[in-house]
């Protein structure tokens, strides 16, 4: 048993160290990030939820698949837009703003797992390179994903995929991790077959690299309103918020159902927030990464953020992207054209700055104008 807060860090530090861009293959000249999701329990909620906006990405088809015994049941309620839906705004976001193409697929989890059972899969039209198991035990997540990468690994050896990148993420369950050999068994089952294997759950050094990122971006916003504010007591504050986002959140056996999908909704986020735009830092690097060769892409952001050039507005259209798809996994519902001139660009907010939305439109009227 865990808080749901464990569960979502333990979610942000797995995005943050193989962020999904990472393994973005190339369709017919069109850049994709097709994710699987296996399970729809604590972890494939909130790997749902994230993967949402951490795959968020400039120029970039987000596909994301949810197969679990109940994910028909599970698409109903998350793309509800009923008086007590809980994230109302999502299906609008999905239909009209295509932030993302999603699929719910009914898998036979309780039968058992194999070749025959995740076929409705269909692994070479959906070409999945993001894949993350947590189905409940370990057991379960074994065999799935010694049976995706048995598929997988078929379907590689096409001239046409061999080079694509492939992870499967692997949930170390609570209740009963997998022995150390087991798990050297699956890891090289998948470099046989030209597949990353990756457990996640225990704690890594990237942790602390992430809670001192999240920190630093969160004490930002902070002198943005305030030059004289003093470090310590903001880091004081954020751990405040911290123990009562995180730490303090319910236990899963105390709500019993994917509800808790509210994301503690009316709960505050200024933690949470800051975590979620440091485990997109990746992404940003990787945009630069592809606006400068060889050189640092640290170094390319720092050049576009002082020479407010092309690239830097296109970060800044991304970021936009990204805050949009968080909030909306936040539950909150889509805000009227009205609603976003009069009340969201305005009072220098960096997502909402209404003397920036020229140069934002201006950069996406640029990108739509080449598709």
């Amino acid at each position: 048993m865990a808080r749901i807060g464990e569960y979502r860090l333990k979610v942000y530090n797995l995005l943050y160290e193989k962020p999904i861009c990472k393994y973005t293959v190339t369709e017919k000249q069109k850049k994709q990030s097709n994710v699987l999701i296996l399970g729809t329990g604590w972890i494939g909620n909130e790997v749902f939820k994230a993967s949402f906006w951490a795959g968020q990405n400039i120029d970039t088809e987000l596909n994301i698949t949810v197969a679990a015994q109940n994910a028909s049941s599970y698409k109903a309620e998350v793309l509800s837009t009923g008086k007590d839906a809980y994230l109302p705004s999502l299906k609008q976001y999905i239909e009209e703003k295509h932030y993302a193409n999603l699929k719910f697929i009914d898998i036979d989890v309780a039968k058992g797992i194999d070749a025959a059972g995740l076929s409705l899969l269909d692994f070479e039209t959906n070409r999945y390179n993001y894949i993350v198991v947590a189905l409940g035990n370990s057991e379960n997540n074994w065999l799935a994903a010694t049976e995706l990468i048995t598929k997988i690994g078929e379907g590689r050896r096409k001239p046409d995929t061999a080079s694509n990148p492939v992870i499967v993420n692997v949930f170390d369950e609570f209740s009963n991790s997998l022995d150390t050999d087991v798990r050297e068994m699956l890891k090289e089952h998948g470099a046989e077959n030209g597949i990353e294997v990756y457990f996640f759950g225990n704690a890594t050094n990237k942790e602390i690299e992430l809670e001192r990122i999240a920190k630093n971006i969160n004490f930002s916003y902070s002198m943005k309103y305030d030059q004289r504010v003093n470090k310590t007591n903001v880091d004081r504050q954020f751990d405040k918020s911290y123990n009562e986002e995180f730490i303090k959140s319910p236990m899963d056996y105390e709500i019993g159902d994917i509800s808790v999908v509210g994301n503690f909704i009316g709960s505050n986020y200024a933690c949470d927030s800051s975590y979620a735009s440091a485990v997109h830092v990746p992404v940003k690097l990787d945009t630069c990464r592809e606006a400068s060769g060889m050189v640092d892409p640290l170094d390319i952001m720092k050049d576009a953020i002082q020479k407010k050039n092309e690239l830097y507005w296109k970060l800044v259209v991304l970021e936009h992207r990204r805050w949009n798809a968080y909030i909306v996994m936040r539950g909150f519902r889509a805000p009227t054209t009205k609603e976003e001139e009069t009340l969201l660009y305005q009072n220098g907010n960096t997502h909402q700055d209404k003397k920036h939305l020229d140069e934002q439109v201006k950069y996406r009227n640029r990108k739509y104008a080449k598709t």
